[in-house]
């Protein structure tokens, strides 16, 4: 017996439809390059050099010891970052998990309120935390707290806080009561029921998605010299870090040593411009 699709879904297909033809037609896409074969041509050759000249990696000292220092600042700030994080998120998710907050025992009204202004204020903060890029927050914490690896740590922490949060709920909010059902029947508050039913039950996937979060996390702290670089910029403009936050410290023009790009030429000094 076959069943009709549900209204629901032809719509939703309706709209992703409609949504695709605006996305197409609001925009004037260029695609000269791809009907050009000089155009074309062009662009294969700045791949093409692009590519030649991972041949000819730069072995100097000084470009090397630069690099391992951005290196292991890197690792530092994301190893730090997923530390924060977890911690945080796991708090923030006690708060907007529906069965940590609210949970299924009986409260009077204005704890039942508490509970469920307490989820969606839980809920709102990790969605600025998630919706605020890293980048902004690395502008934020430049100006508060000035330029150095802490900051690319704390920019981190924030946006992976909210997703963390967010996923740890859900999945939390996902195991079904009747599986930790005996837990609560012993009596056992929200917390015991978090800590010997729920969490234990969707440890696995926790888990899974802690780790591939720090990987992501590792990958963001790769461009977290750029994104520092650029957040440092008004920095620079102002001719010297004291006149932003305060008096320059040789920790701060340390830092400005290590994250500021080296000349042009220190890049150069092997090959050509490509």
């Amino acid at each position: 017996m076959h069943t009709k699709r549900p209204w629901g879904a032809w719509a939703a297909i309706v709209v992703v439809a409609v949504l695709l033809v605006g996305a197409l037609t609001a925009v004037s896409w260029d695609i000269s390059v791809l009907r050009d074969s000089a155009q074309r041509s062009m662009a294969f050759g700045r791949m093409g050099a692009w590519l030649l000249a991972f041949a000819s990696p730069e072995l100097d000292h000084a470009f090397l010891q630069h690099c391992w220092a951005l290196t292991l600042q890197t690792l530092s700030a994301a190893l730090l970052a997923t530390f924060l994080a977890i911690i945080a998120a796991l708090v923030l998710a006690m708060g907007s998990s529906k069965a940590v907050s609210v949970g299924h025992d009986k409260q009077g009204v204005l704890g039942r309120w508490a509970s469920r202004f307490t989820c969606s204020l839980s809920r709102l903060i990790q969605d600025v935390l998630r919706g605020v890029p890293d980048f902004v927050w690395a502008v934020i914490l430049v100006a508060l707290i000035g330029l150095g690896p802490l900051t690319g740590a704390l920019a981190l922490a924030l946006s992976m806080t909210g997703i963390l949060a967010k996923v740890y709920s859900e999945l939390w909010d996902s195991v079904a009561p009747k599986r930790y059902e005996q837990v609560r029947i012993l009596g056992s508050g929200r917390l015991g029921i978090l800590a010997y039913g729920i969490m234990p039950l969707a440890a696995r996937s926790v888990q899974s998605f802690t780790l591939v979060q720090k990987t992501m996390s590792y990958c963001g702290g790769k461009s977290g010299a750029t994104t520092l670089r650029w957040a440092s910029w008004p920095l620079r403009l102002g001719g010297h870090c004291g006149s932003w936050v305060g008096e320059t410290t040789p920790h701060q023009a340390n830092n400005r040593a290590i994250f500021s790009p080296p000349p042009r030429n220190f890049f150069l000094a092997k090959r050509g411009n490509i």
